[in-house]
Formats: structure tokens, C-alpha cells, sequence
């Protein structure tokens, strides 16, 4: 596998971000100043990249979108995630929350458009933060995350020339950081570890903060709307309990996920 991809890697001369990348920004208008979207984030949505003239670029879209970045759909990814993986950063997004999401916003007074949980992917594997530093192939990730039942969108944020020896050396450093212990719901999630990896395969860019900053806020301002006296209390008891959830979900899932994988006759990960 690891010849494979640097058999890939050749092909491109030098990683770079991917244009759009440079061109994104944050915006004040539209649906950004909607009471729907800003009861819940006082982060602006983001101003098109794209042409809204060009009627055949593909778009995707999920149900989220539009509450999380003022608009319903996005470009889809220009290059395909092939079967045996490339060294394209893709950043997928995913409401992992179901009809938590409503009994969520009710607990925080807000209307919450998602649950987030963000996966970085690289050389055919999606990294993540679950209870832990973990990776799994992209298409066990396909079958274990499917969009009927995770509503989802994805990025390619452009091409890494970080090598498998230096990704291998941050995860382990990443791991002390990221680890069961040190999860924290404000500071140190799976969409705060999404954002470190994004940031050490592409330097200077990563994922661009006019669509991380929303993700990030789900947990940054959950509790605004709250008074004082419950915000004190909560910010303990969320804390503690996400972190009750998060780590008992990621050990629910991790055998599920190995069976994916050796069925499929895949590295089961870890």
C-alpha cells in the first residue's frame, strides 16, 4: 500500500491547496443575517467560490448546509476518492446527531442544524478522533457512514506532499494529545483533531476557516443562550457527558467497523 502511494505521489510535482482554498471568505449577507441561522452561531456565513452561472457543476448537499454555512449546496469534489486512495486531503463532514440534534437544542435553548464529527482523508484512509486516534480504509468508512443515515458533504482541499513516514510520526505525536482522557468537548474534539491534521498536511490552509469556524462553534457557543447559573453547570456536566458518549460510542463502533474491513479483506485499522 504505502508503494502504491508513492507511486502516486510522483505524479504530482509538489503538493499545493487547492484554488478554491485561497478564495473562500466569510460574508455578512443573505441567509447569514437570517434569525433561523443566527440563533444558534454568530459566525458569517461564507461568500460563494463558485460561479452560480455554471449550471452543470455537480453539487452536493445535506440537510445542514444551509444552517451551518448560509448556503444548501456545494461544489462536489472535482476528483473522485479512487478505490485505492490518492494524496488529496478530502475533509468530510457528518451529522452523526439524529434526533439528538433536536433534544439538544432544546437542552441549550438553541436550533442546532447538526451534530458534527469531521474526518480527514489521505492514501485511502479516514482519520479521525473517536476514543482515540483512529484510521480506517475510506470504504469501510463508506459502508459504516452512509449518507442515508449521516448526512454528509465533503471537501478536497488539495494535494499533500507530506510523506507516509511524516503522517505516521505526527498521528503518534497526536495521540498523547488526542487521547481518551484529554477529550474535552470545548477544546480538544474530533473536529479539533479534524483541524491539526488538516492544518499539518496542508500548511498555511488546511481546511479554511470560513468552514471550520462554524463546525467549531457548535461546541464554542453551545451554551450562549443559556443563563449564567445553568452555563456553569452545564459547561461541567456537557463536558463529562460527551466525553461518557463519545468514548463509549467509539468502542461500540470499533468492532463493527473491523468486521467491515476484514470482510472486505482490508487492514482493520486502529
Amino acid at each position: 500500500a504505502r508503494v502504491i502511494a508513492s507511486v502516486r505521489r510522483s505524479a504530482v510535482a509538489m503538493g499545493a491547496p487547492a484554488a478554491w482554498t485561497q478564495r473562500i471568505t466569510p460574508t455578512t449577507t443573505g441567509i447569514a443575517l437570517l434569525p433561523s441561522r443566527t440563533c444558534w452561531t454568530k459566525t458569517p456565513a461564507v461568500e460563494p467560490w463558485w460561479s452560480e452561472d455554471s449550471p452543470g457543476t455537480p453539487m452536493q448537499s445535506a440537510p445542514f448546509c444551509e444552517g451551518l454555512w448560509g448556503w444548501g449546496e456545494f461544489p462536489t469534489p472535482e476528483v473522485p476518492e479512487p478505490a485505492e486512495g490518492d494524496n488529496h486531503v478530502r475533509v468530510s463532514i457528518y451529522n452523526i446527531g439524529g434526533p439528538m440534534t433536536a433534544v439538544l437544542g432544546k437542552t441549550t435553548n438553541k436550533e442546532f442544524p447538526l451534530i458534527p464529527h469531521v474526518g480527514v482523508r489521505i492514501n485511502g484512509r479516514e482519520h479521525f478522533f473517536s476514543d482515540h486516534v483512529e484510521n480506517r480504509a475510506s470504504v469501510v468508512m463508506d459502508q459504516m457512514m452512509p449518507p442515508d443515515q449521516y448526512p454528509q458533504v465533503t471537501f478536497d482541499l488539495g494535494v499533500s506532499e507530506v510523506d507516509d513516514a511524516e503522517i505516521d510520526a505526527w498521528l503518534k505525536t497526536a495521540e498523547a494529545k488526542f487521547a481518551p482522557e484529554n477529550y474535552d468537548l470545548w477544546k480538544r474534539n474530533c473536529n479539533h483533531f479534524a483541524q491539526d491534521f488538516a492544518e499539518f498536511l496542508l500548511p498555511g490552509t488546511g481546511f479554511p476557516a470560513p468552514l471550520m469556524t462554524p463546525v467549531l462553534d457548535f461546541t464554542d457557543s453551545m451554551l450562549d443562550n443559556l443563563p449564567e447559573w445553568r452555563r456553569a453547570m452545564g459547561d461541567v456536566f456537557m463536558n463529562q457527558l460527551s466525553r461518557t458518549v463519545v468514548v463509549s460510542w467509539g468502542r461500540v463502533l470499533r468492532n463493527e467497523k473491523e468486521r467491515k474491513a476484514e470482510a472486505l479483506g482490508l487492514d482493520k485499522g486502529k
